[in-house]
C-alpha cells in the first residue's frame, strides 16, 4: 500500500515567545509552557525545528535539531 505523502509541511520551533498566548493557553498563563525564546533569537537558539507535515490525512510532527529540511526528507523518504 502506498502512503499518501504530502511533501509540504510547517517548520517552527515551538520555543517561539510570538506564540506565547498567557491570556488563552493555560500552560503559558501557568508559565510551564514552551515559548522560552525571543522572536530575534529563535534562528539561533539551541532548541530543536519541528517539521509538522500530513500523511494519509494524520497530522505527523518530527523534531530534528542539526538537519535542513531537504536532509530531513532524503533521510526519511525513498523519495525526492
Amino acid at each position: 500500500m502506498a502512503l499518501a505523502v504530502n511533501r509540504t509541511g510547517v517548520i517552527f520551533k515551538k520555543c517561539d515567545m510570538s506564540n506565547h498566548r498567557p491570556e488563552t493557553v493555560k500552560q503559558c498563563a501557568a508559565g510551564t509552557c514552551q515559548h522560552t525564546c525571543k522572536p530575534d533569537t529563535i534562528e539561533k537558539c539551541k532548541h530543536s525545528s519541528t517539521l509538522r507535515y500530513w500523511v494519509n490525512g494524520k497530522q505527523l510532527e518530527t523534531s530534528f535539531k542539526d538537519q535542513t529540511c531537504d536532509e530531513f526528507w532524503s533521510t526519511r523518504c525513498d523519495f525526492r
